[in-house]
């Protein structure tokens, strides 16, 4: 529906500005006054909205610099047409900013009349940028100023405005009235209603179902269209008709009137319409099933879209491709075409947009103040042109740097964020190998731990079982052979808590030093058990939470194990002393007995004690061992706590 109404303000403007076929150079040449230039080219401008759109721009610019050689009412017509030309090419923020410069010429002026068409156009702009609160506002405000006027067929078109945005908010029935309403008036007149009533009107009623009426009014359309020979109107009526007749499903009538409007479009060289045309078209295949016809339609008007530069129209088509290749079963290509129209979507709100935005507000800025220097220049004529070309070189120089400070901004932006992305996914990704290792190893330390459970675990608790029924049931008096299987027994059975032990760990990513304590403690009352004479106490003040990893809490606690193993079996110790506290960032850990002790220069030292200092060593960190004959051992044990996390 947007694109039928774009349409309709398209050939508004088209009627309230005559056309000029004449060769536009020439003619120019020939012409010395700045009033009569301008008239010229006003008029030839609209044959170039319809071919040449690079051309239109370049003509609407040199509008508006011989307007400066004027006065502010041509100055308020040139941008106003200048504005016009953004909207024709569907930027429509672009065309409020040079509306809103027409608007300080007209209030400057004081001319209502002349407010009240700004009003009216920024309201058409306003329309697709999809604000229908605001733009429905600003018509009605046109169409109160024009009517206190008495500018009566002015106050239609804003009606007729009305109308559109109220059926684009799907209220029918209220548009249905404002339109009547703008009928109304024209008959008022003593006039027939412009061509543009009945088209809307015909819209509106068709949105209602009413199809029948409907095709009376585009009739009536077409029949004012043909009357005033306006071909860009004949096509709107042929593509409304046909819109019509494709509800109906009558496709024989519908294909034949898009066929004839594409005609017409193409002759114009109108591209945006043909593209238009192009797709209601499509729609007609799609009914009938013939969904590659239908898709290639669609993918012609897709070329002329991008040709022309039109993003709304860009979306409109993909939405349509996107319908029809899910109507066909083509789920994938649906997909492509759904993403490409939210790419471009999101093109319109883009950096680049927002960029060329900020340039035409500072632009917009500077403007305001040329409206004063227009009031200085009829005061101060001589000096005009030499105060115009200084701020025209500031100008330029300006906006030069402003653009190239914007564009290596956003360069360097855009560079820096894509390096932060790409840094951020390979962090992502490292650490998604990180986990994926971590738990591969727990899964392969609890499978070892579970076969060596399973298999070795067994394997001695058999030996222990064997040795003591051999030992029960054996009548031999060999002291030799009963001790040495004792001595199995005794082996078999610390083998199995050393085993329990490695399990415990493996089992464990992370060992907390509440469990490092506990384990600890059940050691130390299992070796009381054993020898009820020796004295051992265990003396924690650790509070602080600490984390062991698995390796170095295995390996911790046996070297514990083996230094308090080590003063059972040799020392000949009364007392065992175990002291464990955090200093200056340090865990302590303290081993002291008051046993005989040893001279280690006299004595070679065995693997017992050279693998004890290994496993501190291999974990990162201090092993101490200080012993005198007669006078005890003292074994210390350094870790840096903030290490102790460290694999």
């Amino acid at each position: 529906m947007r694109y039928t109404i774009f349409v309709f303000f398209f050939i508004f403007h088209v009627i309230s500005w005559p056309q000029e076929r004449d060769s536009l150079e020439i003619r120019i040449a020939t012409v010395d006054d700045p009033k009569e230039k301008f008239e010229i080219l006003y008029k030839a401008l609209n044959t170039y909205y319809n071919t040449d759109m690079d051309v239109a721009e370049k003509y609407v610019n040199r509008l508006v610099s011989i307007a400066y050689e004027t006065n502010d009412s041509l100055l308020f017509k040139a941008y106003l047409e200048q504005a016009f030309y953004w909207y024709r090419r569907g930027e429509y923020k672009y065309s409020l900013v040079v509306y809103d410069k027409a608007d300080s010429i007209a209030k400057f002026l004081s001319d209502r009349e002349k407010h009240a068409r700004v009003l009216y156009a920024k309201a058409r702009s306003i329309y697709f940028l999809g604000d229908y609160i605001k733009c429905n506002k600003m018509f009605i405000e046109s169409a109160k100023i024009q009517d206190s006027l008495g500018n009566t067929m002015l106050a239609v078109d804003a009606y007729n405005g009305i109308a559109l945005v109220l059926m684009e908010q799907e209220k029918y029935e209220e548009a249905l009235k404002y339109i009547t309403l703008a009928e109304e008036k024209s008959i008022a007149q003593d006039s027939l209603p412009p061509q543009a009533i009945f088209s809307t009107k015909g819209i509106i009623l068709k949105e209602l179902k009413r199809y029948d009426e409907a095709i009376e009014f585009h009739m009536k359309s077409l029949a004012e269209s043909t009357r005033e020979n306006d071909l860009h109107s004949i096509a709107k009526d042929y593509n409304n008709l046909a819109a019509v007749y494709g509800l109906k499903n009558d496709h024989k009538t519908a294909t034949e009137l898009y066929r004839n409007a594409l005609k017409i479009k193409r002759d114009l060289k109108d591209k945006s319409g043909e593209a238009i045309t192009m797709v209601g078209l499509s729609n007609i295949y799609s009914k009938t099933g013939d969904y590659d016809m239908g898709i290639r339609l669609l993918t012609e008007s897709l070329d002329i879209a991008y040709d022309v530069g039109n993003r709304d129209l860009l979306t409109y088509i993909f939405e349509n491709l996107t319908d029809l290749y899910k109507q066909k079963g083509d789920f994938k290509s649906a997909l492509e075409n759904k993403q490409r129209q939210m790419q471009v979507k999101d093109s319109l709100n883009g950096l680049e947009f927002q960029k060329e935005i900020a340039q035409l507000n500072i632009a917009y800025e500077t403007e305001k103040k040329e409206i004063e220097i227009l009031k200085q220049q009829k005061e101060l004529e001589k000096n005009r042109l030499t105060i115009k070309n200084n701020r025209l070189i500031f100008l330029v120089a300006a906006l030069s740097l402003l653009i190239i400070t914007i564009i290596i901004y956003f360069y360097f932006k855009r560079m820096k964020d894509k390096r932060l992305k790409l840094q951020n996914l390979l962090n992502h990704r490292q650490e998604l190998n990180r986990i994926n290792t971590k738990n591969k190893l727990q899964e392969q330390r609890i499978r070892i731990s579970r076969d060596l459970h399973d298999n070795i675990g067994s394997q001695l608790t058999f030996i222990i079982s064997s040795t003591e029924n051999l030992q029960f049931q054996s009548k031999m008096t060999d002291e030799k052979f009963k001790l040495k299987l004792q001595q199995i027994t005794q082996f078999s059975k610390d083998t199995i808590n050393q085993l329990r032990d490695t399990i415990w760990a493996m089992n464990h990513d992370k060992i907390s030093y509440q469990n490092f304590q506990s384990r600890l403690l059940s050691f130390i009352d299992k070796a009381r058990m054993a020898n009820e004479l020796i004295n051992i106490q265990l003396n924690s003040k650790v509070e602080q939470p600490i984390n062991f990893t698995s390796i170095r809490g295995i390996n911790l606690f046996r070297v514990v194990q083996e230094t308090i193993n080590n003063a059972l079996k040799h020392a000949n110790a009364k007392n065992i002393n175990i002291d464990i506290y955090l200093k200056d960032e340090q865990l302590n850990l303290l081993i002291q007995d008051d046993g005989i002790g040893f001279d280690k220069t006299t004595i070679e030292q065995g693997n017992g004690l050279e693998n004890m200092q290994n496993r501190i060593s291999e974990i990162g960190g201090k092993f101490i061992l200080k012993t005198f004959p007669n006078m005890g051992t003292r074994v210390s044990i350094l870790f840096n706590i903030n290490t102790l996390n460290a694999v």
